[in-house]
């Protein structure tokens, strides 16, 4: 179910194409079964707007966080993270002391990976400008993040986030430059 409710278009195009299809051959019994396609289409188009998958659920988390990051909005970003990785907290507000995250950064793919029903694994591409709070140089950054979330008491909560350089892949410090 997840796949027609994450992406929908594969079926509608069928659908509709089936129908038109059905239209154009000219066939009576096949003109009948036009309206029930386009009705398919419709229905699977809407009910995909109706239904928000686990993974769409995470990827609009991750657009709320990187929101509380740009707002710098401290107890926003704490909410998200679980109390059994309070180091993380740390780590955000070590983030915000050293950087303004500008306007235009933002978030270019989200990869989620469902490792069971209460927890996932996130990839996180995005790129934009930072300030350096110190100097006020903005400069345009890449960055690439493994993150790893568990549902706890109904919501999904941050618990461990390691950063990658965006080319290798590979793990380099938090606040390492690339």
């Amino acid at each position: 179910m997840s796949y027609v409710t994450d992406n929908p278009w594969p079926l509608v195009i069928v659908f509709g194409g089936l129908a038109v299809t059905f239209l154009v051959i000219g066939n009576t019994r096949l003109r009948q079964a036009a309206p029930v396609l386009l009705l398919a289409a419709a229905g699977v188009f809407v009910l995909s707007k109706m239904i928000v998958s686990t993974a769409e659920c995470l990827q609009q988390i991750t657009e709320e966080v990187l929101e509380e990051f740009k707002e710098r909005d401290v107890n926003g970003i704490a909410a998200w993270i679980s109390p059994e990785s309070p180091e993380l907290v740390d780590t955000a507000k070590q983030g915000l002391e050293r950087v303004v995250i500008e306007n235009d950064f933002h978030i270019q793919r989200t990869d989620v990976q469902l490792t069971s029903d209460t927890s996932a694994a996130v990839r996180v591409r995005a790129n934009g400008n930072v300030t350096h709070r110190t100097h006020h140089l903005t400069q345009r950054v890449s960055e690439l993040w493994d993150t790893t979330w568990f549902r706890e008491s109904g919501d999904w909560k941050l618990t461990k986030a390691t950063r990658l350089h965006p080319l290798t892949g590979n793990p380099i410090g938090t606040f390492d430059r690339h």
